[in-house]
């Protein structure tokens, strides 16, 4: 049995980097985090294992470019997993 996965709020994913709302949409934009699901018209929420691997491939030391590819592959699989997809 798949374990099911956490929805962390906006800040929540902020204070996992340690970044202010802006910068979080500002990685956002750049790619460099997933985008989040729609849980409510007016809630977004990121599933914690996205933001795990994350949090892992930064303290990995990988940059910019292999997280980008993270962040591709992140979404891809939540797509073929039928979650839904903000972006």
């Amino acid at each position: 049995m798949k374990e099911m996965n956490v929805l962390l709020r906006t800040k929540d994913v902020q204070a996992a980097f340690g970044i202010s709302r802006c910068t979080l949409y500002v990685r956002l934009k750049d790619g460099l985090l997933t985008p989040p699901v729609k849980t409510t018209p007016r809630a977004n929420r990121w599933p914690k294992s996205e933001i795990n691997a994350l949090i892992a491939a930064r303290i990995a030391g990988h940059g910019d470019d292999v997280i980008k590819a993270l962040v591709t592959q992140l979404v891809e699989d939540r797509k073929a997993e039928g979650l839904p997809y903000v972006g």
